[in-house]
């Protein structure tokens, strides 16, 4: 009976724990779910309207959300050096930000900036917005403590993958104000909800919001809410941002109107004639033609809902876009330049399909400029982006005009992607074309899907395929036209990473509307990395160390066609210098040669050589900043040294001159061939406040033998209304070339454009 007794009272106890463990796992999972559905941060109404004007002394702040910033850098988890919060509050139409930052030593506060996007190395404040909430895309708005506005577009949640994730190109419609005190300085951040994209749920908005406060002088980041330092740029990074809910908000439909007129001179010399004598070649060696443009045109952006936005351009013009930087190529293959027009820019990360290193099956530069970098015209084009039924949604089509080179073509993308398997993955599909007015037409179209696990890993995997078509010729497809490229890869800053990819590329692949370096191959490469974090008094605050090495080995002939294979280090200071290291072997099989410049060759041959890189980059703040890199070993079958520095000095608020200075020494003693390559590159901002400013870039290329200058005033009345004149000449430095005298100008120009923006 005892026994009995015994194993009835065990059991019943068993059912007990059993009960128990079970409420516990109800309740505990009821708990998540109210966490991840309802019990985000909320974001208050404000109390009272507020002006921005950088006093933190309206009403409107009184109830406000106090966020208290905790560092990243150096020390992560520790108090901030100087006193540091955030006040976040919302009116129903717009998101407000305040910072009230205290400074014991209020006459080192650096705040330099006074032009659009511009950043010398000034204390900054700063507010993510992840307002999808996706934990992949955010906007980001800066400050300094003169009130410059500084924008951006983040994607793919701020890794790099062959090219920036960080688009500082983009600007939309928001106010910002800052204020030196006794004690520090305060800034204020206006962000009307029409500048935003977000999906509301009946009337309620979740968001990802992370800001962030930088204290230049001491390399000093501190955040909120607190991240635990493991990755890099964690502090613009979306996944790392707080869920944050808004009630009562419902974005407006914004409709904004830009119309432009454009006035310009152009002057430049006709092909060089035949002359039999400098002298003759003087008078008959060219002409010079001179021709006059007027124009108009419109853009317009409309908020259809509060998550999808239309934008439409007609007789579209660049004119006040920046020149392209001039770069020493010293390979086989062409160049990407990253695009700089406006048009091209809100949630530009939507329309990227990556297919390794920065190949892509879309690259918005492949419209509207011709391959030598000559602008065509736009007719006009429509351009839809936004979250649809839950998918991530890009239709963009353009029209250009014919020119003496190329026909009339239009040229279309329609990518999607939707959430899978958490909020960082997703799967999605791209279509791709490009149709000329001769009957000839290049489609493609790609699927992928990205997979982010808890771990901090990250698999992704993109298949393309292209479809060219000749007028009278059958077209050109089948998996020979098809791209496939998987990596597998773990990025932090703290102990192990890792980086797999293997790619594969047949032969006729041809993505006329993306990017390809090369075509026909098969791509393995690995990379294994260790990095440490210091915290504490340490004088070094980070170290990375790396080995790595891959190769592409042609399809036609299974031979190695480029390898490498490296070892390297880098380590970064407490104070924020950054300093690297890399010895590296190099492979190549060249079935032909190609040029490098001014007649010296590198003929077709199997070559493999050995050198070693470096560089560093002193601290961002102050007044004089400078970086460097080198690299000195062999080169195919000779040597080459190369240095390149970039000094940079802030002057004043007003004035900051930049510099850049390469210089490349390449000998090939058995063949009695040398190069030497120098280019210069000269930036003056001259900033009268923040409305007026003048920037002029001048560089000249020993290669190119040209020196070109490109000088843009810019009077920015009010946000979406400027006034621009824009004067570019370039020069020839060597005039008597190939038996003829040139120009001393090849090419000059002086246009004037005006535009305004209605909010309607």
């Amino acid at each position: 009976m005892a026994t009995e007794n015994k194993v009835s009272i065990g059991g019943l106890c068993l059912q007990m724990s059993q009960a128990v463990r079970h409420s516990l796992a109800i309740t505990v999972a009821v708990l998540l779910l109210g966490a991840v559905n309802g019990l985000a941060t909320e974001i208050p109404l404000a109390s009272g309207p507020i002006s921005v004007d950088g006093k933190l002394d309206d009403a409107g702040w009184q109830g406000a959300k106090v966020l208290r910033l905790i560092q990243l850098e150096p020390v992560v988890g520790a108090n901030p050096s100087e006193p540091s919060e955030v006040l976040i509050a919302h009116d129903g139409e717009a998101l407000y930000a305040a910072a009230r930052f205290g400074d014991s030593e209020p006459s080192l506060i650096r705040a330099n900036g006074l032009q659009r996007d511009e950043l010398n190395g000034d204390d900054l404040f700063g507010l993510v917005i992840d307002s999808f909430n996706d934990d992949e895309s955010a906007l980001a708005f800066y400050t300094n403590p003169a009130g410059t506005r500084i924008d951006e577009a983040i994607s793919n949640n701020g890794e790099w993958s062959g090219s920036s994730p960080f688009n500082r190109n983009w600007n939309t419609f928001w106010d910002s104000a800052a204020r030196r005190t006794p004690e520090g300085w305060e800034a204020e951040i206006r962000i009307p909800f029409s500048s935003l994209r977000f999906k509301p749920e009946d009337g309620r908005v979740v968001m990802g919001v992370l800001c962030w406060r930088s204290i230049s002088r001491k390399a000093e980041t501190n955040v909120y809410p607190a991240l635990d330092g493991r990755l890099h740029n964690g502090h613009r990074r979306p996944s790392l941002a707080e869920d944050m809910e808004l009630v009562g908000v419902a974005a407006g439909r914004q409709l904004l109107v830009t119309p432009y007129v454009l006035s310009g001179l152009y002057e430049h010399t006709s092909p060089f004639k035949s002359a039999e004598s400098p002298v003759a070649a003087l008078s008959a060696g060219y002409e010079v033609l001179q021709s006059q443009n007027n124009q108009a045109g419109l853009d317009l952006k409309w908020g259809i809902s509060s998550d999808v936005t239309l934008d439409l351009t007609i007789n579209t013009d660049f004119a006040q876009v920046e020149a392209d930087d001039a770069v020493v190529n010293l390979s086989r293959f062409s160049l990407f330049r990253p695009e700089k027009r406006l048009f091209f820019q809100e949630r530009a990360g939507v329309f990227e399909f990556g297919t390794g290193g920065v190949s892509r099956l879309f690259y918005s530069r492949r419209i509207g400029i011709d391959e030598d970098g000559v602008p065509v015209r736009i007719l006009g084009g429509v351009r839809v982006v936004g979250r649809i039924a839950g998918w991530d949604v890009g239709v963009l089509d353009m029209q250009t005009e014919a020119n003496d080179i190329m026909p009339a073509e239009n040229l279309g993308v329609m990518r999607v992607r939707r959430q899978a398997f958490n909020n960082a993955s997703y799967v999605g599909g791209i279509v791709t074309s490009r149709i000329n007015a001769d009957g000839g037409s290049n489609l493609a179209y790609g699927l992928d899907g990205v997979v982010r696990f808890d771990s901090g890993d990250e698999l992704i995997m993109r298949w393309a395929q292209t479809f060219d078509t000749e007028p009278g010729q059958p077209t050109v497809g089948g998996i020979d036209s098809g791209r496939l490229f998987t990596s597998l890869q773990r990025r932090n800053r703290q102990g192990w990473g890792y980086t797999a990819v293997g790619a594969w590329c047949g032969p006729e692949y041809r993505p006329e509307l993306g990017f390809a370096a090369r075509e026909g191959f098969t791509q393995l490469y690995g990379e294994l990395r260790h990095g440490r974090v210091r915290d504490g008094d340490s004088w070094y605050r980070s170290t990375n160390k790396w080995i790595d090495g891959g190769g592409y080995w042609r399809t036609e002939d299974r031979r190695l066609d480029s390898g490498h294979f490296g070892f390297g280090a880098n380590l970064q200071t407490r104070a924020g210098t950054w300093v690297w290291a890399d010895l590296r072997g190099f492979k190549e099989d060249l079935l032909e040669g190609f040029e490098l410049g001014d007649g010296v060759e590198v003929p077709m041959g199997d070559f493999s050589w050995v050198g070693v890189s470096g560089g560093f980059n002193l601290p961002q703040g102050r007044n004089i900043r400078l970086w460097g890199n080198g690299y000195v070993g062999q080169f195919y079958d000779g040597q080459r040294l190369r240095t390149r520095l970039g000094p940079q000095w802030t002057a004043s608020k007003n004035l900051t001159v930049g510099m850049t200075y390469e210089f490349n020494a390449i000998r090939f003693p058995a063949r009695n061939d040398e190069l030497l390559i120098h280019l210069a590159q000269l930036r003056l901002v001259w900033s009268f406040n923040s409305k007026i400013s003048t920037d002029l870039f001048t560089q000249i290329s020993s290669l190119d033998q040209v020196v070109s200058s490109n000088l843009r005033f810019r009077y920015n009345v009010r946000e979406g209304t400027d006034l621009y004149v824009v004067f570019s000449e370039s020069m020839w430095t060597n005039r008597f070339q190939e038996g003829l005298w040139l120009p001393r100008s090849d090419a000059r120009s002086v246009v004037v454009k005006y535009s305004q923006t209605w909010n309607l």
